[in-house]
């Protein structure tokens, strides 16, 4: 007999449109105290569905899902045991894998198992949804390719909030919008904090709550973004780039580059003209660097 899903004991998400039920969910395994991150990422038109560890395995046997989020905490070999009993069980199933020991140990042993993706936590909440709707989509196209986050296509970060975080404040997306629009110039957190019509102190506390990182962070957090972007989609020299996305010096951007993708601006590149010509040679590509090193934001 099937295991029902009760959506009293399981479903954290109750209201569901009809988009939502046409789909497979999305399945959480998670301790209790993290159910409350999952149930409010901000995804919109999917179905949560938060699993006990202990009765994990036996319900991804009996019921259907496109993902899961493989959030073991602080104790990764409990982690890695239960990644490859779930890879056994359904070795096509995307797992992505979250924990809060990291090492290169660990994020190798991970991927060799089978994740699609490792995060150390504390986890960026934009790249932990941009890492969930790049493998939904993948998943969900008539042909899925084993294609790393970081080369893939990334949705514009202000489009994301504007669309899922309807009760943000206007002036903290005014302020993310200026960012967005200025981020090949010199921003400075004064400037900001005078869109969002707030202190400086006022700001940089408010906007650290609700995004989870400092203004100045975020700025170059953006500024990485753009210049994946541009590293995929341009043939410009690394420092052209670096000058592109508001890098003065380019220590700088090689430096926060690697701290942010785990890899230099020259590998990045690399990767991605392989990628490139693995995909017009229609031979599937394994991303070697992806493997060694697991993307981890702080």
């Amino acid at each position: 007999m099937k295991k029902s899903l009760n959506s009293n004991e399981f479903i954290f998400r109750n209201e569901r449109s009809n988009q939502e039920m046409s789909k497979k969910p999305i399945f959480v395994i998670a301790c209790k105290e993290e159910h409350e991150f999952y149930t409010n990422l901000p995804i919109r038109d999917e179905r949560i569905i938060i699993l006990p560890f202990g009765e994990s395995l036996e319900i991804l046997r009996e019921c259907d899902t496109d993902m899961v989020i493989l959030d073991c905490g602080a104790d990764p070999e409990t982690g890695l045991k239960l990644l490859c009993d779930i890879k056994t069980v359904r070795r096509d199933l995307p797992v992505l894998f979250l924990t809060e020991v990291s090492s290169e140990e660990i994020s190798i042993s991970a991927f060799r198992k089978g994740a699609r993706d490792f995060f150390k936590k504390p986890v960026n909440i934009f790249e932990l949804t941009g890492a969930i709707e790049n493998v939904l989509r993948v998943k969900r196209s008539s042909q899925e390719r084993r294609v790393p986050f970081m080369l893939t296509e990334r949705n514009n970060i202000v489009e994301i909030l504007k669309s899922t975080t309807a009760d943000m404040p206007s002036n903290i997306l005014n302020a993310i919008q200026y960012i967005d629009e200025h981020i090949s110039s010199d921003i400075f957190i004064g400037d900001i904090a005078k869109i969002a019509k707030l202190s400086k102190f006022h700001f940089c506390r408010i906007f650290k709550k609700i995004i989870g990182m400092s203004p100045m962070r975020f700025v170059i957090f953006m500024r990485i973004q753009k210049a994946k972007d541009l590293l995929r989609t341009n043939n410009l020299t690394i420092s052209k780039v670096s000058t592109e996305v508001g890098f003065n010096d380019i220590s700088n951007f090689n430096r926060y580059f690697k701290q942010f993708t785990k890899v230099t601006p020259s590998a990045y590149k690399r990767l991605v003209r392989k990628h490139h010509l693995m995909e017009k040679n229609d031979e599937e590509f394994l991303p070697v660097v992806h493997r060694k090193q697991g993307l981890s934001m702080r």
